[in-house]
C-alpha cells in the first residue's frame, strides 16, 4: 500500500527528587491517520503500571491516554511506538 513506512517511537521519563503519591496524567504521544497517513500500530507502555487507564480521541483527532497512578514513586516513563505509512498522493 504505501512507499515509504516509518517506525517511531518516542521516550519522556521524569524523574521526582521526593515520591509522588498520586498523579493522574494526559499523554498526546500517538499519531493520528490522516489522507496522507495510516497509523498502522501504536501502542504506549507507561511505568510504573497505572491502576487506571483510558483512550480517547479529542475533538480535533488526536488520540489521548489518560492514565493515573494511585502509588508512591519517584519515576514515571511514557514509551510510545508506532508504525505509519506514507499514503500515496492520487
Amino acid at each position: 500500500m504505501a512507499d515509504v513506512k516509518y517506525q517511531i517511537r518516542h521516550e519522556t521519563h521524569y524523574a521526582f527528587n521526593v515520591a509522588a503519591t498520586l498523579g493522574h496524567h494526559l499523554a498526546y504521544v500517538s499519531p493520528r491517520t490522516t489522507p496522507r497517513q495510516e497509523v498502522s500500530h501504536s501502542n504506549v507502555e507507561v511505568t510504573p503500571a497505572p491502576r487506571d487507564r483510558a483512550m480517547h480521541v479529542d475533538v480535533f483527532g488526536n488520540s489521548c491516554l489518560h492514565f493515573s497512578i494511585n502509588e508512591p514513586h519517584r519515576a514515571l516513563t511514557v514509551c510510545a511506538t508506532s508504525v505509519v505509512e506514507l499514503v500515496p498522493q492520487r
